[in-house]
């Protein structure tokens, strides 16, 4: 296998798992929203939420800017 194989290969993945760990965090606010309708969250747990999920959002962005090249 050749070094540009591998890395072609590389890549795919990394843009696979950065598509997985975003989907993960939108389902996850899904989730929170709709405990929050039921009434089984508050609103600070709500914000907690979303503070941890905006700044996992930035940890992929970040990685992708670093690591996945543009298309």
């Amino acid at each position: 296998m050749t070094i540009e194989k591998m890395n072609s290969e590389a890549e795919n993945t990394m843009q696979r798992q950065l598509a997985y760990f975003k989907s993960c965090a939108q389902l996850n606010l899904n989730y929170a929203s709709s405990q929050q309708l039921k009434g089984l969250i508050t609103e600070g747990e709500m914000e907690t939420i979303l503070r941890m999920n905006k700044e996992m959002l930035k940890v992929i962005s970040d990685i992708k800017a670093d690591y996945v090249p543009e298309a």
